[in-house]
């Protein structure tokens, strides 16, 4: 189910909060009749202890109920998981645990921090690059990039830089292990360096992590990176080892070598659609801006008037004289700088 009927944003936003009290899956058992939060209803498990993924419509309307009881009704997450289960059941497997489940946790952070959750190969290094053009300090996987274009290599945010490290490693580590370190993870390491301090953080993982960062950062700037699925797919295929994983969130132990190209076309396009729903309902305008580097409207000076504008660091000079970087410390530029 796509289309017209995905777009429907619900008139009330997404509130995991008050379902704080629901019950953990461990807890359930024959005598839960039923717990509703927002957008999420428990109840009884079949004779066996488990019930049948699947999208269902009943008298409430379109609902997901998951294997551990819990039904999901929110529209955004309900699309999501059926489009993610029938690409894979791996996947499927995955994005339940993340999704089927009450957030209990606390926001690890209320910074203003630039979080890009685009996948590799989407311009985000450039983009990097971009943003320490405009005053930023950057991370993008393992390279920091401080104010006007210069990477920074002896000074470094240790604390993040090594959180970025052990979050792509447990993302790696079969899915038990994977989700129980993601689940325990103090994501407010990702802004805690202060001197050096980072402003924008860029790469993977952070396309993995995209739900757990929107839970944790309720005041971020979300940059959100994204191209046409088969060019995509064609350049990183390239990179098909163990470290490039499948593009949909918490694809723990699953790596993109393990799909088909339909299956991970399928993943991509669905996972593109889900944030761009989820985040159109979570935050302002003002906190979201999302760039397609290959769109025929991306003019250099509409980019970095766009960039300048959301991370609210404007230079008229790279805006008038400047092409948009396509590399890393590859910026052309005419007339006065």
């Amino acid at each position: 189910l796509v289309g017209s009927s995905l777009l429907r944003w619900e008139s009330s936003a997404v509130n995991l909060e008050k379902t704080a009290t629901l019950a953990p899956e461990s807890v359930i058992d024959d005598t839960v009749t039923e717990v509703r939060g927002d957008d999420l209803t428990l109840t009884p498990p079949e004779k066996d202890g488990t019930q049948p993924s699947q999208m269902v419509v009943d008298e409430d309307g379109l609902s997901f109920r998951c294997k551990n009881g819990y039904i999901l009704r929110h529209h955004c997450k309900v699309h999501y998981l059926n489009q993610v289960s029938a690409a894979s059941d791996k996947a499927g497997r995955n994005v339940e645990y993340t999704l089927c489940r009450p957030r209990m946790t606390q926001p690890a952070s209320n910074q203003a921090v630039v979080l890009g959750i685009g996948h590799g190969t989407t311009g985000t290094r450039s983009l990097a690059y971009a943003l320490s053009m405009l005053g930023l300090r950057v991370i993008h996987y393992a390279e920091y990039w401080v104010p006007g274009g210069r990477r920074e290599m002896e000074q470094v945010p240790s604390g993040a830089i090594q959180a970025f490290i052990q979050l792509r490693t447990a993302l790696r580590q079969k899915p038990e292990d994977c989700h129980a370190f993601l689940d325990s993870f103090n994501f407010s390491v990702l802004t805690s360096d202060v001197d050096p301090r980072v402003d924008a953080l860029l790469d993977a993982p952070m396309s993995d992590i995209a739900w757990d960062l929107l839970e944790s950062f309720p005041n971020a700037r979300f940059l959100f990176t994204s191209r046409p699925a088969e060019p995509w797919l064609a350049s990183r295929s390239k990179h098909k080892d163990d470290r490039t994983g499948s593009p949909y969130l918490r694809p723990c132990g699953h790596p993109l070598r393990e799909l088909t190209n339909d299956a991970a076309l399928a993943l991509y396009n669905a996972t593109d659609t889900f944030l761009r729903c989820v985040m159109a309902e979570r935050l302002p305008p003002s906190n979201q801006l999302y760039l397609d580097f290959w769109a025929n409207d991306s003019s250099a000076d509409t980019l970095w008037t766009s960039v300048g504008t959301f991370v609210e660091h404007r230079n008229e000079t790279l805006e008038k004289h400047c092409a948009f970087p396509t590399k890393p410390n590859q910026v052309v530029c005419s007339g006065p700088r």
